[in-house]
């Protein structure tokens, strides 16, 4: 057992909120400040799924389908209906009535572009890593369009989830800066990008929702994400008025502000998993006998009580019981550090080049509270049994782009990373993570690859057995570890009501001020 130490960085973060408190004034109720863990890497329209843009650009961009905040089932936002009317066609209706920032009509042209676009393999955005098969749209009349994919996949609703709709004609007639002049539909518009410091946004006079009493309405005229990477100041920042809401609170910051006089914590379950991936190409973290290693080696029970303050539950998959897919028969690898070491000298006896390969624990900074405290006790403990790891902690900014790319045998990471579920299905992320076409951990089994595609097309309990069926082998090949189920917490002054939702997008017109 492993004693890990939590450092006190309160005083440090109030100096820092101190400094910024004189460059800008707190918030009102015509602003909402948002205190975020990471500037955007990009504002374009297929960056709006991710967690690092999504604060921003899911106020710019809409979808087509969204999901209720209660509930968290699917609801329409841009599209008023869709059905399936074959095996590999859904049809979608449009709303009327909606334009886009930039004056042009929100109709079937555009959507189909837009989604086109955003999935198209000449693009080859980092969105399609989330695609089963190719998705192609076309407009069938003036309000109704056709999403077509090759194969079935009865995820297209979900997927258009994650599909922001930007204007046809921003991005046909300034393909030179869509990534820093986004134009959608959404309630808000870009006000301004301060690069290292934060993004505003604008309420939209002509959003199509001010007509309509069955949504919400923003309630905020501007909303400022400030962009914070450390926890401590995140905290403070709410503590002394300069933000309303902070992200990603530990349990310490939680428990300060939820005592604290006009502050409080919103803590909330949520379909995220920290998990790891095995760069499985490597000439070490290919071999079976060292990826066992690695998951018996991390005492993950002590690094949730411990560091993460029992904000996760232990997991053995890459969903949560609330996911099609779930197999609640599957346990968690044990921790066993006497096994782990075996493994490792029986591999290195088998002339795996254990001592000579350079491996990472590679994590992006601030992607959760503590993170980079959770890589170095993860360091020590394979340190313990015969591994030696560097920790390599990356801004998102060059995290992002490495993490989608599929490893060589040169790369050497064993990769921490919280990875959501917002299609609540087990395939959408097994496609992403362990296919050798897309999987962005170098997976190679022709086995598994045939147990995806397969599950990929399938309905119902057959579906359900399917995924359950990938989830057993990757956790015998031990392909991916898994940490656990995260609750995720928000520092918010009382102020402000917002119920988390499970999704946990910050969808600002579902955000009020109390009364």
């Amino acid at each position: 057992m492993f004693k890990i130490l939590n450092f006190n960085f309160k005083s440090l973060a109030i100096m820092s909120v101190t400094a910024f408190a004189i460059m800008f004034s707190p918030a009102t109720s015509k602003e909402l400040t948002i205190a975020v863990t990471s500037e955007n890497t990009s504002l374009a329209s297929h960056q709006a799924g991710s967690e690092v843009n999504s604060p921003g650009l899911r106020n710019i961009f809409e979808v087509l389908a969204a999901r209720d905040p209660e509930t968290n089932e699917l609801m329409p936002e841009l599209a008023t209906s869709w059905s399936q009317i074959n095996p590999t066609t859904w049809e979608f209706e449009l709303r009327q009535g909606v334009t886009f920032h930039d004056g042009s009509p929100f109709n079937a042209e555009s959507a189909a572009f837009s989604i086109n676009w955003s999935w198209s393999e000449e693009q080859d955005f980092p969105l399609r890593q989330f695609m089963a098969t190719q998705i192609t749209a076309e407009a069938v009349g003036d309000y109704t369009i056709h999403v077509k994919t090759v194969d079935p996949d009865p995820l297209i609703p979900e997927r258009m989830y994650f599909t922001g709709i930007p204007s046809m004609q921003a991005v046909q007639n300034n393909r030179d800066t869509y990534e820093t002049q986004p134009v959608g539909t959404g309630p808000y518009r870009l006000g301004e990008w301060k690069r290292g410091q934060y993004l505003l946004l604008e309420a939209n006079p002509d959003w199509w929702g001010l007509d309509d009493p069955s949504v919400a309405n923003p309630q905020f005229e501007t909303v400022r994400l400030m962009f914070r990477s450390e926890g401590g100041v995140r905290a403070s920042m709410v503590e002394v008025g300069e933000a309303n809401i902070g992200m990603f609170m530990d349990s310490d910051q939680c428990a300060q502000l939820a005592a604290g006089d006009g502050t409080d914590c919103l803590s909330a379950p949520s379909v995220e998993t920290l998990f790891i991936r095995f760069d499985t190409p490597s000439p070490v973290l290919g071999d079976l006998r060292i990826r066992k290693a690695v998951l018996h080696a991390l005492d993950i029970p002590s690094i949730i009580s411990e560091i993460m303050g029992g904000t996760a539950t232990h997991g053995s998959q890459i969903v949560g019981p609330a996911s099609n897919g779930f197999d609640p028969t599957l346990e968690p690898h044990a921790f066993d550090p006497d096994a782990a070491r075996a493994l490792v000298d029986e591999a290195r006896a088998d002339g795996v080049p254990v001592d000579s390969t350079e491996l990472f624990i590679n994590v992006r900074q601030a992607a959760l509270p503590r993170i980079e405290e959770i890589a170095q006790a993860a360091q020590a403990m394979l340190a313990s049994v015969g591994l030696n790891a560097k920790v390599k902690i990356q801004e998102a900014s060059i995290y992002n782009p490495e993490y989608g790319q599929k490893p060589g045998p040169g790369r050497n990471y064993i990769t921490m990373h919280p990875v959501g579920n917002d299609p609540m299905d087990a395939a959408s992320s097994y496609q992403t993570y362990a296919t050798c076409a897309r999987g962005t951990s170098g997976i190679c089994d022709e086995e598994l690859d045939a147990m995806i595609a397969e599950a990929s097309t399938l309905v119902g309990f057959p579906r359900t057995a399917a995924l359950q069926a990938i989830g057993r082998r990757i956790h015998a090949q031990a392909y991916i570890g898994f940490v656990g189920q995260l609750d995720l917490a928000y520092g918010v002054s009382s102020n402000i009501e917002w119920d988390v939702p499970l999704d946990h997008r910050f969808i600002v017109r579902n955000m009020g001020l109390a009364d």
